[in-house]
């Protein structure tokens, strides 16, 4: 009983998001016909007569927590089954799925297939004659498991990512995966799990022998760059004046520092942004700031080697605290760990100045994807 009222306020919910939705198109409209229709043996959640700019449709409406590309493709098959028993068969209108979250790959299935969407948060697409709509609005790199939204780049999770990308032809199994990363089998065969309902992975085999590489990483990449972008207001940073030193030299200066000191700290940080796109793909001949990603348990022995200053302006380096897992995948030059191409070009896009030009230019030359 509960889950059917759960289902008929997810209904509700989003028949009324739509209508509005509708509404707001001029000459527009949507009126609700029917709840649990059905037609020529089919059911459908709800059938909505629809006036789009002045065009009249009739809407069969399927209502759905979440959609991924496997679901999209069951939707397709279905609504296939329907259209080659349907008794008007030509008339205007079609199918639309209207979910809490629907994933790029699901719409492009979708509207390749002729099939409308509406998603939680104003994405509308009507892909019917004489009409097409499409408003969109992306939703946020996430899937979800058990009500909850599964984020894909929390910082264990995200170096399995990483390490995906750099290889991104090379296929792994799970067991692979952990010994290049460190991070739990548990931990990575949930993240496959979501990433094949993505269809942003493709597989191999099966079992414990299941291999997997990244099928879109351009996609993959562009969903990086959207969460790190959001995660900035909230990133801790710290900002130090080192005087008389310029931020093309600050790596060196660094490394040098650190490695002097008793213990190794060369897995505990690592410099990214404009010096490590230089390494990677030189772009630009100088800049003011040499950034590094640096654990923090090393923040106050780097700035007692250094004698930095710290400031709010001015400043030459600046240091992003991050969690030992995340710097596992440094690439060494000389003495000096630098960010992976992925991480540098993340960093470069969240960037000021012509940071974004560095970026892309290391992803039309290293990258390549």
């Amino acid at each position: 009983m509960k889950s059917i009222q759960t289902e008929s306020r997810l209904l509700e919910g989003l028949l009324s998001q739509f209508t509005l939705q509708v509404g707001g198109i001029p000459g527009s409209r949507a009126e609700l016909h029917q709840v649990e229709y059905t037609e020529v043996g089919h059911p459908f959640d709800a059938m909505l007569q629809v006036v789009v700019a002045g065009s009249p449709l009739k809407l069969f409406i399927e209502a759905r927590t979440r959609v991924f590309p496997k679901d999209a493709h069951d939707h397709v098959r279905r609504w296939q089954g329907y259209s080659s028993s349907a008794p008007e068969a030509g008339r205007p209108g079609g199918l639309v799925l209207a979910a809490q979250t629907i994933s790029p790959g699901a719409r492009e299935i979708l509207v390749n297939n002729g099939i409308g969407y509406f998603a939680e948060g104003g994405s509308l697409c009507l892909p019917f004659q004489p009409i097409f709509i499409h408003i969109d609005k992306p939703s946020k790199p996430h899937a979800t498991t058990g009500g909850r939204e599964f984020n894909l780049f929390t910082e264990a999770r995200l170096t399995v990512m990483q390490a995906m990308l750099r290889k991104r032809t090379t296929p792994y199994t799970v067991m692979d995966l952990a010994s290049i990363t460190g991070t739990s089998t548990a931990t990575i065969s949930k993240l496959m799990t979501q990433l094949e309902l993505l269809e942003w992975v493709e597989t191999e085999g099966s079992g414990p022998n299941k291999r997997r590489k990244l099928a879109n990483p351009g996609a993959v990449l562009d969903a990086w760059v959207s969460e790190e972008t959001a995660r900035l207001p909230h990133r801790k940073e710290r900002r130090f004046f080192l005087k008389g030193r310029k931020a093309a030299d600050i790596p060196l200066i660094v490394a040098d520092a650190l490695a002097s000191a008793e213990e190794p700290a060369a897995t505990s940080f690592q410099f990214t942004g404009e010096a490590a796109a230089q390494i990677h793909a030189p772009f630009l001949t100088s800049w003011a700031v040499a950034s590094m990603r640096v654990a923090p348990a090393l923040v106050s022995r780097l700035l007692t080697e250094l004698q930095a200053v710290e400031v709010d302006s001015g400043y030459n380096l600046l240091i992003i605290e991050e969690g030992l897992s995340a710097l596992r995948l440094s690439e060494a030059h000389g003495n000096v760990p630098y960010a992976s191409p992925e991480q540098t070009y993340v960093d470069l896009m969240c960037g000021n100045g012509r940071a974004p030009d560095a970026a892309r230019f290391l992803r039309e030359q290293e990258l390549k994807f």
